[in-house]
């Protein structure tokens, strides 16, 4: 908050694409880049048709789609395409309904009822980065590209480093 303030003996910066100003030593290290998303109208029998199952799924041939079923195989939910700036949402919609229907042309007439750009944090040497900016200051930040699973084991790193359990965190 601009106005607030906050007081803690330690603290940890998990912060993405909206790092900006917050932290000086971060920001020259992340490079915000903007992803996008659409997810569809209600349409669970048009899409049983193309996709037969709940998990999520990742193409990469097909710059980095990522898609799954939400609302109980009730709507479709996109996700693809990565710029270094934000998009309108109008243009979102359409270069992900020409990935979608690319993947699943029986998917043509299914409209998008919404869609939407966000920022992930990328580090600007491919890797996350996870450390200590000073005594009771930690960061783990950049993972855009690298999945849930090492924000996890991130994470564990760090409270093992904050807890004083392990210095695995110097590897980093």
């Amino acid at each position: 908050t601009p106005a607030g303030s906050a007081s803690a003996p330690r603290i940890i910066f998990t912060t993405g694409g909206y790092t900006g100003p917050l932290v000086p030593q971060l920001k020259r290290a992340i490079l915000p880049i903007a992803t996008y998303m659409m997810v569809s109208e209600p349409a669970p029998d048009l899409l049983a048709t193309a996709i037969h199952t709940r998990e999520a799924v990742l193409d990469d041939r097909r710059a980095s789609d990522y898609y799954r079923l939400v609302e109980g195989g009730q709507r479709l939910l996109w996700g693809g395409r990565i710029t270094t700036r934000a998009a309108s949402s109008e243009g979102i919609a359409r270069e992900l309904r020409r990935e979608m229907i690319g993947a699943y042309p029986q998917l043509r007439g299914l409209k998008t009822e919404l869609s939407w750009s966000g920022q992930m944090g990328y580090a600007r040497h491919l890797m996350p980065q996870i450390g200590q900016l000073a005594p009771g200051a930690w960061h783990a930040t950049a993972f855009g590209g690298h999945g849930l699973n090492t924000t996890a084991i991130a994470g564990k790193i760090v409270a093992e480093a904050v807890l004083g359990q392990s210095d695995r965190i110097a590897m980093f």
